[in-house]
């Protein structure tokens, strides 16, 4: 084959390719033209979304946008949805938290020894003290542990003692124990002070 005949096959083949390549840029425009009439026809602004809509099944631009707003108000629903799921959880998550703190509470953060008399006994260095308990929460306690300081005259601080109370004052009530033996104090303790250190719910155990 000489290079006459080579050349000439190489310009038909390029001639073809060409020829091809415009028949395919004609078509694809044919077909563009033709989608854009039919969305036309059928009220659809655009090629594209006439398409999605055949795709769906659908061919009037009315029933297309009808099905748009369901969808719509359909992921709006369903967004409003995990919105509400996730806030109840947060506040069953509160509300859990809340019940867990109220259950390890100490009882005696909410109460107190309004009024109480005290005096020594036994060899003049045993403290008896009748505390008159005020118990704010509202649930019963039990095993009620009061600390009492003693003092001097002077002010100065002589000792300090604990007792447990196992007995138990309602809710919202107050109750009054009648000399509670709170142990050795100095013999020359003059005044005194107490306060409730701690408590346990009743009901619990």
């Amino acid at each position: 084959m000489n290079s006459i005949e080579k050349t000439s096959i190489a310009m038909v083949a390029v001639l073809g390719g060409t020829i091809f390549f415009a028949y395919a840029v004609l078509s694809y425009e044919k077909e563009i033209r033709e989608c854009r009439e039919a969305a036309s026809a059928a009220g659809f602004s655009d090629c594209d979304v006439f398409s999605q809509a055949k795709a769906a099944g659908i061919t009037q631009a009315s029933k297309w946008a009808e099905k748009q707003r369901q969808d719509q108000a359909a992921a709006d629903e369903r967004a409003r949805e995990r919105e509400r799921s996730a806030k109840a959880k947060q506040e069953m998550q509160e509300q859990v938290a809340a019940i867990k703190a109220e259950l390890s509470r100490n009882p005696a953060s909410k109460m107190s020894i309004p009024d109480f008399t005290w005096k020594i006994s036994g060899f003049g260095n045993v403290a008896l003290v009748s505390p008159t308990i005020e118990n704010k929460n509202n649930f019963e306690v039990k095993d009620i542990v009061i600390e009492c300081n003693f003092s001097a005259k002077s002010g100065t601080q002589l000792s300090t003692t604990n007792q447990t109370i196992f007995d138990t004052v309602k809710g919202n009530s107050k109750r009054t124990f009648k000399e509670v033996n709170v142990g050795f104090i100095h013999s020359q303790s003059a005044r005194a002070s107490c306060q409730v250190n701690s408590a346990k719910r009743a009901l619990l155990d």
